[in-house]
């Protein structure tokens, strides 16, 4: 019988990945054809992964800036003044960038070149921190990831097809958006189209996915222009022209009835306390830009690829938040925004009758004077950003899910290759079919008892403080020593501290304010933190499917361990 082992192994820099020595077998310790160990050959699922090296820098960028969606983070940093009424968007927005903006890239940026294969933060984490932990946290971050999309599906209607509906006064298209039924079905759609898009080869996704990231870029810029050059008694006078019209609010009792609504009437100053608390917002510009680092094993050069990608990702999308701020500043007061805000999160109050919300696109729609083509394109760009969004994350899923399949931590289909599309198509109609199977559950039981912030919250636990930490251990730890030396960034150093190191406390340090909030904070604990015990489930289904995995190869005689010394084959 073949004895496993793993002895110390000499590190390829040109493949980047460790080449087991011969092994003492105790049957004369032959390597196997191409170099490699028994050990590893029986460790991997594979000689090699299949994935190919096809995508450019603006490929990963792509993905980046999609998987951001600027036109919902900066929506959702407007909602976020109902809950810090007092935050100084601008000021929030600045904090952001020069911090996180700045380190989450580097911290992605390292990891990924230093481990250049496809599958994201459990790659890392696995063979920096500890392969339990690491699947743990992998496992939250494939749910988590997962009721993103779910929840992100509902967009298709709610509220793509239901403003265009408002905004043209088509109110059959409104109830059907609103509808369960018309809900579902749209996003059984979406979740069909997205799998054709990325099933079929890179061919089939970059002539989709090319001229949606133009026009969502575009378009978004676009939004935000009229407000620019719409001015305050312009903006009031169509307000109010509207109210009359639909027996609402005027602009300047509407505030009033918000702040009596609210418990609290409505200043327009601001504090540090707010300003802060809104980082649980401002984080989403430039945090979700990583996803090149779960492609890594298929971007041409990720020693710049992966880092480029997330830099650029983050500098468009504050540049878009800055244009609606500047727009919204000089066409609104800030006592009017709060209590549109509030309105679009709580409302809609007594009083108020205009046929769309006061969220930031009804707020764009009115700084537009209210037209309708300019309402229904904003309408589109959210809707195929939506199709393009879902299609991002069924990408980087499967490739957690590949990553497994490769470590032998899942089944051995999820790393099949099509040979026809060069695609792991099995792997993504399994994805599909969950989603598809998760998303009915939502939509008829889940809907008003999980939100967004859920998944933000499993997504910041699982993803983003675990991945911290190993930036920060990188450069330490003995186990992964040899696939530091050969990293690209190993020389980046301030002193004596190498820079990835500097940028995962920092970058530790921000989600640690976020975590603040999901779940100590009085003010937002209850949106987030009493679903804690959700997060806790999964890592222990996440420790248990590791330990299952693990006693399954152990009974074949099968050493995983020796999977997380070193990198995947490519």
């Amino acid at each position: 019988m073949w004895r496993l082992c793993y002895p110390q192994g000499l590190l390829n820099e040109k493949q980047h990945h460790v080449l087991s020595p011969p092994c003492s077998t105790g049957l004369g310790g032959h390597t196997w054809k191409g170099g490699t160990s028994l050990a590893e050959e029986l460790t991997f699922a594979r000689k090699a992964s299949g994935l190919v090296r096809g995508l450019s820098l603006y490929d990963a960028f792509g993905m980046g800036i999609i998987n951001t969606l600027p036109l919902y983070g900066i929506w959702f940093m407007f909602m976020s003044l109902a809950i810090f009424p007092k935050m100084n968007l601008l000021l929030a927005v600045v904090i952001t960038t020069v911090t996180l903006g700045v380190v989450s890239p580097i911290v992605w940026g390292v990891l990924g070149a230093s481990m250049p294969r496809s599958g994201g933060d459990y790659l890392y984490n696995t063979r920096v921190i500890n392969p339990v932990i690491g699947m743990a946290a992998s496992m939250g971050m494939v749910l988590g990831e997962m009721y993103w999309s779910i929840y992100m599906a509902t967009w298709i209607t709610q509220p793509s097809l239901q403003i265009i509906g408002q905004y043209t006064g088509w109110k059959g298209l409104t109830n059907f958006a609103n509808s369960t039924s018309g809900t579902f079905l749209c996003s059984v759609l979406l979740f069909v189209a997205a799998f054709c898009l990325v099933s079929f080869g890179w061919r089939v996704y970059h002539v989709f996915i090319r001229p949606v990231l133009f026009i969502t870029l575009a378009m978004t810029a676009v939004v935000f222009l009229p407000m620019i050059f719409r001015s305050p008694s312009s903006f009031i006078h169509i307000w109010n022209s509207a109210a009359a019209h639909y027996h609402s609010l005027n602009y300047h009792a509407f505030i009033k009835a918000v702040g009596k609504a609210s418990g609290s009437p409505i200043t327009g100053t601001w504090n540090w306390s707010d300003t802060i608390g809104g980082f649980t917002a401002t984080f989403m510009l430039v945090i979700y830009n990583y996803v090149a680092a779960y492609v890594g094993g298929e971007v041409k050069k990720p020693g710049k690829a992966v880092f480029l990608a997330h830099l650029w990702g983050n500098a468009i999308t504050v540049g878009l938040s800055l244009i609606c701020l500047a727009g919204l500043y000089r066409m609104v007061s800030m006592k009017f925004m709060v209590a549109a805000a509030w309105n679009q999160l709580n409302g809609p109050i007594a009083g108020y009758k205009l046929p769309w919300d006061t969220s930031l696109l009804g707020v764009t729609f009115m700084g537009s004077g209210m037209n309708r083509v300019f309402g229904v394109l904003t309408a589109l760009t959210w809707l195929f950003g939506t199709i393009a969004i879902f299609a991002v994350i069924l990408v980087f899923v499967q490739r957690v899910l590949f990553a497994w399949s490769m470590d032998r931590m899942a089944p051995k289909f999820l790393s099949d290759i099509s040979t026809r599309w060069a695609t792991p198509v099995k792997g993504f109609a399994l994805v599909a079919v969950l989603i598809c199977g998760f998303s009915l559950a939502y939509i008829l039981w889940l809907k008003s008892a999980l939100t967004g912030l859920v998944a933000a919250g499993m997504m910041t636990v699982s993803v983003f403080l675990v991945t911290s930490i190993s930036a920060i251990l990188l450069p330490y730890r003995k186990r992964v020593r040899m696939i530091w030396e050969a990293s690209p960034y190993s020389q980046w150093k301030i002193g004596r501290v190498p820079v990835v190191t500097i940028a995962g406390v920092i970058y530790c340090g921000y989600v640690l304010v976020l975590l603040y909030y999901a779940f100590l904070s009085p003010r937002t604990r209850d949106i987030t933190g009493k679903n804690a015990f959700i997060f806790i489930g999964i890592w222990v289904f996440g420790i248990l499917w590791y330990l299952g995995w693990r006693y399954g190869n152990r009974k074949k005689e099968i050493n995983i361990d020796v999977a997380f010394k070193e990198l995947p084959p490519e």
